[in-house]
């Protein structure tokens, strides 16, 4: 019985029905994907290619992943953000850098912030020295000012807060 093609065996002629799979005639490389019994030219979400070690199979990338390679997760599953190095989807984001729902990455904080919800700096929770100023955060809003503009506020060196 002849396969479909990019099967290398199968159980019978129809494009389901793959066990394992091969490169065709022209050259093109089909990979199995691990919950299916379809040889394609890709893998699915959650699966990527290695074909020095795992030649037409997929390969599950770490749970956290939503698409990945051999080395790094490309983008992250719901609830999870690309670290700053771009390689780790994390749960929470480190001192400095928010979690941005939209792109699902670890973005830097304003440099006035330790932690923020984004990046400006009117969404500081906490401020910072950041290399050459003092910033404080404002009672009462999200935001850190080089000194406390508020009247009857003060600077509190020890704390960054006013």
């Amino acid at each position: 019985m002849a396969c479909f093609d990019g099967c290398a065996t199968c159980t019978s002629s129809g494009n389901n029905s793959c066990l394992t799979c091969e490169n065709n005639s022209l050259g093109v490389n089909y990979y199995k994907s691990l919950y299916h019994t379809i040889c394609d030219t890709s893998c699915p979400d959650g699966q990527y290619t290695d074909d020095t070690n795992y030649p037409n199979v997929c390969v599950l990338c770490n749970y956290t992943c939503l698409t990945c390679n051999i080395t790094n997760c490309l983008t992250c599953q719901t609830g999870f953000y690309l670290d700053v190095n771009k390689v780790n989807c994390i749960s929470s984001c480190p001192t400095s850098y928010y979690s941005n729902l939209t792109t699902k990455k670890c973005q830097s904080c304003d440099p006035a912030c330790i932690s923020c919800s984004d990046n400006t700096q009117l969404s500081c929770y906490a401020c910072q020295n950041n290399g050459t100023t003092n910033f404080y955060k404002i009672i009462g809003i999200n935001q850190c000012a080089s000194s406390c503009i508020i009247n009857g506020q003060y600077a509190k060196l020890s704390t960054y807060t006013c």
